[in-house]
């Protein structure tokens, strides 16, 4: 935060040079470089949703099932493939991929929601706040300030280990 500051201010102040160690700037490179893998992964996450949408809507659902299996490879939290999937499973009574479906989904949004449980806990202001927070990661509910702003959002995966519960039971009846 300290670099960026210092980059801003001498940017405002019309500066044309701005001396920066090379460790720093080696670092910022290195953020750049994450942030774009980060956003290309969004647009090709948001491109296969859509091409599964539309085969799906054609009526196509063994090609939607092939374009949401290549987009959960990559693991991205996006619920709409994994969610999708389980559904589409469900219906064909394909419970075994359904079952890896939710396991990914699980492990995939686990580690999210620690990671926005990590960043709220860090930001939060004071004892009350991140004794909502840990509450909200416990029970899988969005915490709010006082005013209405969302500072825990966790994805749904208590949801999906009552999804898991019940495809176990669907399994074992075979």
């Amino acid at each position: 935060m300290e670099t960026v500051e210092k980059i801003t201010g001498c940017i405002l102040k019309g500066l044309k040079h701005i001396e920066i160690t090379k460790d720093k700037l080696d670092d910022l490179e290195a953020k750049r470089i994450k942030q774009q893998q980060e956003e290309d992964t969004l647009r090709s996450t948001a491109k296969l949703n859509s091409k599964g949408m539309f085969f799906e809507k054609s009526g196509e659902i063994e090609k939607a099932i092939e374009v949401y299996e290549q987009n959960i490879k990559s693991e991205y939290p996006a619920t709409h493939s994994y969610e999708r999937l389980m559904i589409l499973y469900r219906k064909r009574k394909e419970y075994e991929n359904e079952n890896r479906v939710i396991e990914l989904a699980i492990k995939v949004f686990s580690i999210e929601n620690q990671k926005r449980f990590d960043k709220a806990m860090t930001e939060a202001a004071d004892e009350k706040t991140k004794q909502d927070i840990k509450d909200g990661f416990h029970t899988g509910q969005t915490v709010r300030r006082n005013d209405g702003w969302v500072i825990y959002n966790p994805y749904p995966v208590h949801k999906y280990k009552s999804r898991l519960d019940k495809v176990h039971s669907l399994i074992n009846k075979k």
